[in-house]
């Protein structure tokens, strides 16, 4: 009875010995279980059987859920951009805070995923731990580009490559990106510098692409339309460009218009000074001014007038595509008929579009035009709005459903017709594709239904109305390029209510040549 007092500590102290002993036992040999593991994981890994590798490291997370490595290698063999690949980095980066190259890794699958202002945060991120690393840079100059921050990109590329000023990369990368801001002197400078470091045959191909942007071009172009009230037009035109300044080519252009009738027809001379600059990347300018002849019937008794032509449009992108806007000022002589041409009936209109993203692939659009057209006979004024919701099923690929309207204030003896109310509702679908280059083109369709409502009338029932435009374009060298623009209605109404018919078809055809003098 005396050894049970004894007995029992003994056997309590044995029992607290065995706990910890056996604890060191089992991790010591999870520890050497996964070092084997990973020893396979990382042969088969680089023997290129992935799978086999994949589920070794796997086995290692199961059983060490801090294996940072294992995590980061299961990143690297996930899809890229899936949300198993941004799991899996997120996890790498939570264990490694202070690696930069976890930060990059799952900025480049958020990137790759669409996420693009979160994979931003994660290179800027990586810069302040490794501000010298040349990666850091050139991937945050990517991910820039990519969400569409051009100007934001192209100084991200100067700081590095004015900083090491011997890295070819970091001047091809500013060249490139230089070139689709439309810098072409600068893109020019970027690329021939990256060729004084390292000679390569892709630089030296996209230099010669950009020298013949920036050459001096010559555009001819020629053309006809007809419509079904018996109007047909032929146009031709020639224009020339320069690049004057860095980012501004100015120009002029000649162009001839002749419109006729079964009974009459009228030609218009024109004669106009271009230009077109790109101030910031996400900045558009281009327009015309100049003068109009508009010339009648030899034996008409109108005589030539001079018509003053101005043509502005400014279009704006934010990036990563966020809200968008354009306005067009139009101040120009209608030649749709010789009727119209040779009064002349004179169009100033302002025009505006917006457009904003609501959720997603899903993006609003309004539209607002407003235009007074003057006359021999008499002044009219029309306005016109609408809106749009668009889909965008995948890059160049967009559908979406519209509604139009138009009103004139009031009717007219001038020729054009000018109801109190026109509808347009309709589903477009856009495309637009260079998977075939040196081939693209764009294609935009409409279906749908169309109303008028004339003065001091009743609403005439909804017709079926039908659009379609396209543009192939064929560039067969750098700085030369054919295209081809087509364009046919079949509604209610004209376009834009400018002839007297109801039931009105409209077909025209344009080809149009680029010649690039240094190309």
């Amino acid at each position: 009875m005396s050894r049970s007092p004894c007995f029992l500590i003994f056997l309590a102290m044995t029992m607290g010995l065995s706990v910890p002993v056996t604890t060191r036992a089992q991790n010591l040999k999870s520890g050497v279980s996964n070092s084997i593991l990973m020893a396979v994981a990382d042969s088969a890994f680089n023997r290129g059987n992935f799978v086999r590798a994949k589920l070794a490291y796997i086995r290692i997370l199961k059983t060490g859920p801090n294996n940072s490595r294992a995590a980061y290698q299961l990143g690297r063999l996930t899809p890229p951009g899936s949300e198993e690949a941004i799991l899996f980095f997120r996890r790498y980066v939570l264990l490694e805070p202070q690696d930069p190259w976890g930060h990059m890794a799952l900025g480049d699958a958020l990137a790759k995923a669409g996420r693009l202002q979160k994979a931003r945060r994660r290179y800027e991120h990586a810069i302040k731990l490794a501000p010298k690393e040349r990666d850091v840079w050139i991937g945050l100059g990517r991910i820039l580009q990519k969400a569409g921050r051009t100007d934001e990109t192209i100084k991200a590329f100067e700081r590095w490559s004015s900083a090491h000023p011997s890295d070819a990369l970091a001047w091809r990368e500013l060249g490139r990106v230089r070139q689709r801001a439309g810098q072409l002197r600068e893109a020019t400078q970027a690329l021939k510098r990256a060729l004084t470091i390292a000679p390569d045959n892709k630089t030296e191909n996209r230099l010669r692409s950009v020298q013949a942007q920036a050459a001096p071009a010559v555009m001819p172009l020629i053309g006809s339309s007809w419509d079904s009230d018996g109007n047909v037009i032929y146009r031709g035109e020639v224009s020339g460009t320069a690049l004057v300044f860095n980012r501004a080519r100015l120009g002029v252009q000649a162009g001839w218009t002749q419109t006729g009738d079964p009974k009459q027809h009228a030609t218009a001379l024109e004669f106009t000074l271009t230009g077109n600059w790109r101030p910031r990347g996400t900045l558009k300018l281009n327009g015309r001014v100049g003068l109009a002849e508009v010339r009648g019937p030899e034996d008409a008794t109108h005589q030539s007038q001079m018509t003053p032509v101005f043509h502005l449009r400014a279009r704006w992108q934010a990036p990563a595509n966020g809200p968008a806007g354009e306005l067009r000022l139009t101040h120009t002589p209608i030649m749709s008929t010789p009727f119209l041409l040779v009064q002349p009936v004179v169009l100033k209109e302002g025009r505006s579009i917006f457009s904003a993203p609501v959720y997603g692939p899903i993006r609003i659009r309004g539209l607002g035009r407003l235009g007074l057209l003057k006359s021999a006979v008499d002044r009219n004024t029309r306005i016109g709005y609408g809106g749009a919701l668009t889909f965008r099923i995948m890059p160049g690929l967009e559908l979406s459903g519209q509604y139009q309207a138009m009103t004139y204030k009031r009717t007219t003896q001038a020729g054009y017709f000018a109801p109190d109310l026109l509808q347009t509702v309709e589903v477009t679908s856009y495309f637009e594709s260079s998977r075939l280059w040196p081939v693209e083109f764009a294609l935009d369709i409409g279906i749908g239904m169309q109303r008028v409502t004339p003065h001091d009338s009743r609403a005439y029932s909804w017709g079926q109305a039908f659009r379609l435009w396209a543009l192939i374009s064929w560039y067969f060298e750098p700085g030369r390029q054919l295209m081809l623009e087509i364009e046919g209605y079949d509604s209610v109404a004209a376009g834009e209510a400018l002839t007297p018919s109801f039931g009105w078809r409209y077909g025209s055809a344009l080809l149009s040549l680029r010649w690039g003098l240094g190309s």
